[in-house]
């Protein structure tokens, strides 16, 4: 009787210091925030265009960068792996360069933006990305990076 007394004893004991181990657990994230995922789409040049002028002097989005968990980025990088310096988000020029995109889905007011772009090098293939941060389920930062490809065009 003693020695089930003991062992009782011990499976309490045993029992509380994993409870106290769980309090210690990192929380949940909680619910995402009721805010849009940030989303833009390469518009001008148009993804997979050829013989873009080296002067472009803007790439044009369809979307606007939202910013919410900390700063949207464009990444424009060569074929050979070159970043190509980008300036910040701005307006798009109107009237908007043709031929642009315009993803599927898309009518009435569609928000346009651009960053500005360096003169770029002849015969080459640029791809751009799209960096944002994100909430995520991932305690106890909460946040995840997120890129996505956007697409390629070619200069003359």
């Amino acid at each position: 009787m003693l020695q089930r007394y003991a062992i009782a004893i011990g499976l309490c004991a045993g029992l509380a210091a994993c409870a106290g181990t769980a309090a210690t657990a990192p929380a949940s994230c909680g619910f995402p925030p009721p805010v849009p995922i940030p989303e833009l789409w390469l518009s001008y040049p148009e993804p997979g265009a050829t013989n873009v002028p080296l002067n472009v002097g803007e790439v044009i989005f369809v979307g606007i960068p939202s910013g919410f968990f900390g700063p949207d980025t464009v990444a424009i990088t060569s074929s050979g792996g070159t970043s190509i310096p980008v300036g910040a988000f701005t307006a798009p020029p109107s009237p908007l360069p043709s031929p642009y995109a315009i993803p599927t889905g898309f009518s009435g007011n569609i928000p346009f933006s651009a960053v500005p772009v360096p003169t770029l090098s002849p015969s080459t293939t640029y791809n751009v990305s799209f960096s944002y941060i994100d909430w995520a389920e991932n305690p106890p930062s909460c946040r995840t990076h997120v890129t996505q490809q956007l697409g390629a065009f070619t200069t003359l």
